[in-house]
């Protein structure tokens, strides 16, 4: 099991870019944990409802924009293609079982072509090894599922991983799996709005 204490909920920061993100695109990929997704852009979803304002919109993408399946079996809709959602202020890549079956040569040019743009990157969930996968986490600090962090120490030397749930380093995000990305974007939405609205948002979930 996994055992979760205090200095697991510290996001690490240098001169992130996120405090004023927008927009968000949702990469799913085949058979992406939905709990991890549905996590995040509940958050979202719920900070537009306690502010009465819509500060936030997000895309759920693929690569060709048909949807596809989480690992529960079920789909998302509506599901478009970058260029159909426009670029957003951040994209965060869902992951989930079979990753390394998932992250094929479009989902490593899609990468690139956002990271060309300047437009931050993320991954939730095993999300993270596609950042890896299409090179976008050299010299970046990184927390990945626990299942998968010992095979990663090997595969990729330049990674800095953390035993933590979620890490903000620069222009990458990157996050545990389950229900860890709440913490990732409630502390986005707390650097924007401040604290007292931020706290709203598990208020209204029943979340301590």
């Amino acid at each position: 099991s996994l055992c979760i204490t205090e200095r697991d909920v510290t996001s690490i920061r240098a001169e992130a870019p996120l405090s004023n993100l927008a927009h968000v695109g949702f990469l799913t990929l085949p058979s992406f944990s939905m709990i991890a997704f549905t996590s995040a852009v509940e958050v979202l979803r719920m900070a537009n409802y306690v502010s009465r304002a819509q500060h936030y919109r997000w895309s759920v993408i693929t690569t060709d924009g048909v949807p596809v399946r989480a690992s529960n079996g079920l789909t998302v809709k509506p599901t478009r293609t970058l260029e159909e959602a426009g670029m957003p202020d951040v994209l965060i890549v869902c992951g989930g079982t079979q990753i390394r079956n998932a992250v094929d040569s479009n989902v490593k040019t899609l990468l690139a072509d956002v990271a060309s743009q300047g437009v931050p990157l993320g991954g939730i969930c095993t999300g993270a090894y596609a950042l890896m996968a299409a090179g976008m986490l050299a010299g970046y600090r990184c927390s990945v599922h626990w299942e998968d962090l010992s095979a990663l120490h090997k595969e990729y030397p330049h990674v800095q991983f953390a035993d933590e749930l979620f890490v903000i380093d620069r222009d990458r995000l990157t996050c545990t799996g389950g229900t860890a990305p709440l913490d990732l974007m409630l502390d986005l939405v707390s650097s924007r709005f401040g604290q007292n609205l931020a706290a709203q948002v598990p208020e209204q979930f029943i979340l301590e």
